[in-house]
Parts: C-alpha cells; structure tokens; sequence
C-alpha cells in the first residue's frame, strides 16, 4: 500500500525521464509519479506553456491524482515550480504536501532574471543547454526532435523569469534542500534562505557532483527524501498558520549565501 506519493517536476528543457528510474528504485511505501510538462516527452503533442500560472496550474491538477498524503520534489526550474505550486495550493486552502523538496534550486531572492531565449538562434540555445548539461548528447544531436527540445528549453527559461523574487506566502510544511558539491549552475553558497519560505524545519543534504547529482547518486538521494518522508506521516500536523513566522524559528544547517545563481 503506497503511504506516500511524490510527484517529481524536470528542470528547464527536460522530461519525466530524469525521474522514471526513481520510480524503479522507490523504497516501499513511496509511488513516484515522473511529471511531463506540457510540450515535453509524453506530452509532446500538447502545446509548450510559456506561462508561469499556467503550467503551475497543470501540476496541480496532477497533485489532486494523489490518493493521500503528497509530497512535490522538483530539480532545477523543477525546485521554483514546485514552490510557487504549494504556495497556490496554499493560497486556494487546498491539501498541501507532506514535503517541498527542492533539487539544485537556491531560494527566492538568489534566482537572477534570466536573458530570454525566445528570440535566440538554435546555436545560441545549444550552447547554453551544453554548459548547463544534464541532456544526453545523443539527443542534441538528433535533428528529428533536436528543434523540440530546444523550443522546450526557450519556454522554461521563459517560465523562470516569471517567477517572483520574494515570498507571497510562507508556508507551514517542511523543506529539504537538496544540492551537488560541484554545481556550477546553483552554487552551495546560494542554497541559503529557504528558511524564509516556511515555518516548518529546514534540512539540506549536500552530494557529491554537478548540477546533475541526482542522476549519479539516485539512490542516496532517494534514501534521504524517503527517510524524511517516513519521518513526516509519523509528525502530527503543524499548529502555524499559513502565512505567518513565529518568532525565533531556526532551519538547520543553512550555509550564509555569498554569490547569486541562476536556475535551469
């Protein structure tokens, strides 16, 4: 019987494949559901969404499949998506998730605006997912869906500087912070801060990789949010309102931030 599902949302130009092994190696208890934006992998023939409300509006109508408690990871874009998705289940009064989970994704208030690439030329756009990684080469080179995958990248890029830089709501969950030691996309130093978005505990893990880690180190991370996933059915729900910081709170283990990142 699943006690939990985890809804899991791709970073800018990507799919429901970074996650579709998760679901293969989910402990017991865990359902994974690998999210497919609009316009991308299984959901290609649909229109790409171009617009930050919209597409948090998609996801949750794919957080109320939940057959009980959820919790949302998102990696990258995925992390910022995620947040302002709770923050509008928030702001609706609607079921919140047991966890927000955010994966190489600094807090609000680090995310720079990013040069919008809806005008760029293919080798522009190319080269910007290349030095960002984590697309399989043998796609970039595929000239049959190589226009789709950029397109998809044009429109998260879009999305992201949408998103708004500081808290509209504080939420009342926990949070995990997930980030790669080696990430030179959303550095450590930028992973600060999230405390500000929730009264709830903050926890951050630090892997060993890139901006990419969730990928060479799948089954440590899904060891760790499968732990505090336990740990949440087992907590009785939070007495804070939603909204409102009670005084003295504290996260734990939270680097000082030093420079800004970008999200991808």
């Amino acid at each position: 019987m699943t006690a939990v599902d985890l809804f899991c949302l791709p970073y800018a130009g990507g799919s429901a494949a970074l996650f579709r092994p998760w679901a293969i190696d989910a402990p017991s208890g865990i359902a994974v559901t690998a999210v497919d934006y609009p316009g991308r992998g299984t959901r290609r023939d649909e229109p790409l969404l171009w617009d930050l409300g919209a597409l948090v509006e998609d996801v949750i109508l794919t957080c109320r499949r939940a057959s009980g408690p959820f919790a949302l990871l998102g990696h990258s874009l995925g992390g910022a998506v995620a947040l302002e998705v709770v923050r509008e289940l928030a702001r609706r009064g609607e079921p919140q998730p047991v966890r927000l989970i955010v994966s190489a994704a600094g807090p609000p208030g680090t995310w720079q605006r990013p040069r919008s690439l809806a005008r760029s030329d293919d080798a522009a756009v190319l080269a910007e997912m290349r030095r960002i990684g984590g697309t399989p080469e043998a796609l970039l080179r595929e000239p049959e869906i190589l226009g789709e995958v950029l397109d998809a990248f044009r429109a998260g890029v879009e999305i992201l500087g949408q998103m708004p830089l500081k808290p509209a709501v504080v939420l009342d969950i926990p949070v995990t912070v997930l980030g790669g030691a080696d990430d030179h996309v959303v550095p450590v130093t930028t992973l600060s801060g999230w405390d500000a978005t929730t009264v709830g505990a903050v926890s951050q893990t630090i892997f060993p990789g890139g901006h990419f880690f969730v990928v060479q180190h799948r089954r440590a991370v899904l060891d760790t949010v499968a732990r505090q996933l336990r740990q949440d059915l087992l907590r009785p729900p939070a007495a804070h309102a939603v909204g409102s910081r009670p005084e003295g709170g504290e996260a734990a283990d939270i680097n000082a931030p030093t420079r800004r990142g970008v999200l991808a």
